[in-house]
């Protein structure tokens, strides 16, 4: 969670666009959200209006011509103070350029590392489909989605494993634009046969893989509470090998020396491409924030 959206206590009033107050929003309850909260909810279905909980205002519709509605509405007046608004950016960029931080000169390569090396080959207008915990986390802090319909992101019930079919159906439906699947080491092992179908129907999708031989936020949270992993260690598989014998382009990155070459060579490859990137063992976030919650909870 950015550090924009970690201020959400600070909210008098919180507007819900389509969003489902599931477990990732403690069902709208106290915190993350102030106790006084006023919630307007908007959504297509009547059904999910107040599903979690009370709401102060109820819309049912389409999200797009509401937000437009609201938008020329919120023309017409003068608002007199937007300090905090600004300072939320100001807590987002903060957040953004401690990520970028992370990245080291040295050692096992960090995942900011790959993400600052990516920032170099996308633009606003390209698509990025995002899977895994800690090492898509890292990817998903530090890029800025500008334009709509340019992010894919795992629900919070369609977990890992959908981000190499999302590239591959986002490449299929805008093939003039350029399409990355960013995936870890457990998540390729639900569809990374999928790099067949995209070299059968020419979608020269380039996926950059984050390699560090564990289930990553699982490894991480495990280790936190019991002090150990229980079976959530896997082997450095040479993924980029499994994509040269179906016929993609695949390469194994070891150093950060190697990694824009590699991703240069992968996004020029003019076919489907995987790059294997050796990682840390780092711990994301989010995977500490669960912990703290986990002991906190029995503190």
């Amino acid at each position: 969670m950015n550090g924009a959206a970690q201020r959400i206590g600070e909210a008098d009033v919180v507007l819900l666009l389509g969003q489902k107050l599931d477990y990732t929003w403690g069902y709208g309850g106290a915190p993350p959200f102030a106790s006084e909260a006023k919630f307007i909810f908007v959504d297509p279905s009547p059904a999910d209006i107040g599903r979690a909980r009370s709401v102060t205002v109820g819309i049912a519709g389409d999200v797009g011509p509401i937000v437009t509605q609201l938008a020329d509405e919120a023309r017409t007046h003068s608002w007199q103070d937007e300090s905090w608004a600004g300072s939320l950016k100001a807590s987002a960029d903060e957040f953004r350029l401690g990520i970028d931080a992370l990245a080291i000169d040295e050692g096992p390569m960090h995942p900011s590392n790959v993400s600052q090396a990516l920032h170099e080959f996308a633009d606003d207008y390209t698509i990025i489909s995002f899977d895994g915990g800690d090492y898509a986390h890292f990817f998903r802090a530090s890029f800025k989605c500008n334009k709509p319909s340019t992010w894919l992101y795992v629900s919070s019930f369609g977990m890992i494993g959908v981000s190499l079919p999302y590239a591959l159906g986002a490449q299929a439906a805008f093939p003039d634009k350029r399409v990355i699947c960013v995936t870890g080491d457990g998540s390729i092992g639900f569809n990374g046969m999928e790099i067949d179908t995209a070299v059968r129907h020419g979608l020269n999708v380039v996926t950059v893989l984050g390699n560090n031989a564990i289930w990553g936020i699982d490894w991480q949270i495990q280790k936190g509470l019991y002090g150990k992993p229980v079976w959530t260690d896997l082997l450095p598989q040479r993924y980029d090998i499994m994509a040269q014998g179906l016929g993609a382009h695949g390469e194994h990155v070891t150093s950060e020396a190697e990694l824009r070459p590699a991703l240069k060579r992968a996004f020029g490859a003019g076919k489907p491409a995987l790059v294997n990137v050796d990682i840390g063992q780092i711990i994301s976030p989010v995977a500490e924030a669960a912990i703290s919650r986990k002991l906190g909870s029995h503190g």
